[in-house]
């Protein structure tokens, strides 16, 4: 099977020595109807595994994912449910596995919602529509994927997807940030309860991924973004899902409790203090005979402010701030 376009050695989210990482192996992965579970479901079909797509509305891009994986020669099936619902939750955990034969190797938590809301206004409602389907969902997939797992040789892996925001919080995503926070720490306690039994879990806590029309619809913070972080390019599904297959793979069998970020060096750059230095009269000489005064460039095009005032601009998160934009990656 061949899903990593060997074609274009160029990307390098495209290895072409991928596909015996996880033969043999069975991963669910929920939200894959688009986005990033799209990218995610792909490259574990390309690292040999055969997987369960799931979706809750977006059953045409489930199953333009699951013709794409079989259509080169992977195995893969698409999975129905609504993970806001623990009845549900449980139901795909173990029709995925049943249909891998009785084993579950990897479960990757993907499905999530992020709407841009100021807290001003905001109701529990609101709130609970994101902690619910970003939090609740992990808590019970993840329950009845253990119990999948410790009963089987070789244990297994969970892998939540996060964000960069459940460290640094963005305007207008105060429950997202709060519930991709603690999807962090649940992996981190899971880690700790589970390990005993052969089960690793960890996150992965994704920058700014790319999608289609995100240029069109937010031209200035994608360029703030790629002006800003390392890589000077925004990330792609494909990123994200190598981080997962890594995760989910032999070779990390001692990674366990872990936040993998995949933001092309963002938060690594957030804490690098730029500065300048100049001389300035009426101050007191150093030993080099001069003073200095030290600025913190905002953005390498505005040289004032600090870089953390320039993550509130947007530039610095995981999806636009701009108003009434949502973004989902539940698929």
């Amino acid at each position: 099977m061949n899903l990593s376009n060997p074609s274009n050695p160029s990307n390098p989210s495209n290895p072409s020595n991928l596909s015996s990482l996880l033969a043999g192996r069975v991963a669910l992965v929920t939200g894959a109807g688009g986005g990033i579970g799209r990218g995610i479901a792909t490259r574990f079909a390309a690292a040999g595994a055969a997987v369960a797509v799931h979706c809750r509305t977006s059953d045409e891009g489930a199953r333009d994912v699951v013709e794409r994986i079989e259509g080169s020669g992977g195995r893969a099936v698409v999975l129905r449910g609504d993970l806001t619902v623990e009845d549900d939750c449980r139901r795909v955990v173990l029709e995925a596995a049943e249909w891998g034969g009785g084993r579950l190797d990897a479960l990757v938590n993907n499905a999530g919602v992020q709407p841009v809301q100021e807290l001003a206004g905001m109701t529990v409602a609101d709130w609970r529509a994101v902690v619910d389907t970003n939090l609740l969902g992990v808590f019970a997939c993840t329950q009845a994927a253990a119990e999948v797992m410790r009963g089987q040789e070789g244990g297994g892996s969970v892998t939540h997807i996060a964000s960069i925001e459940a460290a640094r919080p963005a305007p207008g995503h105060a429950h997202y940030c709060a519930a991709k926070a603690a999807v962090v720490m649940h992996a981190r306690s899971a880690a700790l309860e589970y390990g005993p039994y052969g089960i690793r879990v960890n996150t992965v806590s994704p920058g700014l991924v790319d999608r289609e029309g995100l240029a069109d619809d937010w031209p200035d913070g994608v360029r703030r973004w790629q002006q800003a972080v390392p890589v000077r390019r925004l990330g792609r599904p494909e990123d994200i899902g190598d981080a997962c297959v890594f995760l989910a793979s032999p070779l990390a069998s001692w990674v366990s409790g872990h936040d993998l970020v995949v933001d092309g060096g963002d938060v690594g750059a957030s804490h690098v203090v730029k500065t300048t230095v100049k001389p300035f009269a009426g101050a007191v000489s150093g030993a080099s005979g001069s003073s200095v005064r030290i600025r913190e460039p905002k953005s390498p095009e505005d040289g004032e402010g600090t870089w953390a005032d320039y993550g509130a601009k947007g530039a610095m998160t995981d999806e636009p701030r701009e108003a009434n934009s949502q973004a989902s990656a539940e698929g």
